[in-house]
């Protein structure tokens, strides 16, 4: 599981304010497997796990879209409250990103 939350890391960083890397890494496939690690990984894994999510979706409608697709948003909000201090704060961050969509009518958050 630390594999996991390592490689959910480091893809947090490799897409964060990066368009061709989000892209990239959404078109091969990246999102159902960090949705799990949300669901099911450990604290750690979690916090990663919502950290890249967020990331995926800011600023790129489709990943948020994706995201949104397979239902994201209800264990953000588990993790927020119920994470450790790491997790509760990326669940913030990324269910932020959401609103923000939402509020631009970018989505059906």
């Amino acid at each position: 599981d630390e594999g996991k939350a390592n490689a959910a890391g480091a893809l947090e960083i490799l897409v964060c304010n990066d368009d061709a890397n989000k892209t990239a890494v959404a078109a091969a496939g990246a999102i159902p497997p960090l949705m799990e690690l949300l669901c099911n990984g450990s604290d750690e894994g979690k916090a990663n796990a919502a950290g890249a999510l967020g990331n995926l979706a800011a600023g790129n409608n489709a990943n948020a879209a994706a995201v949104m697709a397979v239902g994201a948003i209800p264990p953000l909000e588990a993790l927020q409250c119920g994470g450790s201090d790491k997790g509760r704060a990326k669940a913030a961050g990324a269910l932020r990103i959401f609103e923000i969509l939402e509020i631009m009518g970018l989505t059906d958050a």
